[in-house]
């Protein structure tokens, strides 16, 4: 792999390693919405009984936009969801290619403690123990398939990830000629287009 196509693939790694918290905080955000909104649901749904300050007409129209505002908020934790396992699939795979990297994360102001020294974060990742060297067929294959972790290959790259355990589990012997050909072969099965480069142009 060339010092270019590494860069490509590390800037990526720092780019999801400062991402990752970001959307599990708008996760976080969008859980505890979507618990108000199905409260304030509950209290709509027959508060007119208790009170003339509202007709039941009234209840009944905010019932509706608060369970059309409860569709929007149940897509958006669905899709974060989504995007949060995409994000954390290429950072394990880039890591047991790789090895576990040391990121700075910037935090912002209002999200400082007021006894923290400075406005950098130092985040290791879970794995920093055991660190994982490549081996030459991993990085060959890396270097070969360029969109792999890349932006706007996401779905791609999580679903190569996790095709790479189910060959494992097959008895499949990594690393072997029969795995990356079966590795390949699913992948493409999966998303034709993919410029998936085949075992017989990869270096030896």
């Amino acid at each position: 792999m060339s010092d270019d196509e590494h860069q490509k693939f590390h800037d990526a790694y720092i780019e999801f390693m400062k991402l990752l918290p970001e959307e599990k905080k708008e996760l976080e955000h969008y859980k505890v919405l979507l618990e108000s909104v199905n409260k304030q649901a509950v209290f709509f749904k027959d508060i007119y009984k208790k009170t003339n300050k509202i007709s039941e007409f009234e209840c009944a129209k905010k019932v509706k936009r608060i369970r059309e505002l409860r569709i929007e908020c149940d897509n958006e934790v669905k899709g974060l969801k989504k995007s949060i396992a995409a994000t954390e699939d290429f950072i394990y795979l880039y890591e047991d290619i790789f090895g576990p990297q040391e990121v700075q994360i910037n935090e912002s102001p209002e999200n400082l403690k007021d006894n923290a020294p400075n406005t950098e974060e130092k985040v290791k990742t879970n794995s920093e123990k055991k660190v994982v060297q490549p081996t030459p067929e991993a990085l060959a294959w890396a270097s070969k398939n360029t969109w792999y972790g890349m932006g706007g290959y996401h779905e791609e790259t999580s679903f190569a990830y996790s095709t790479h355990f189910e060959v494992l589990k097959d008895g499949i012997i990594g690393d072997s000629d029969e795995y990356y050909n079966e590795l390949n072969r699913r992948v493409i099965e999966a998303y034709p287009d993919l410029p998936v480069v085949e075992m017989s142009a990869r270096k030896n």
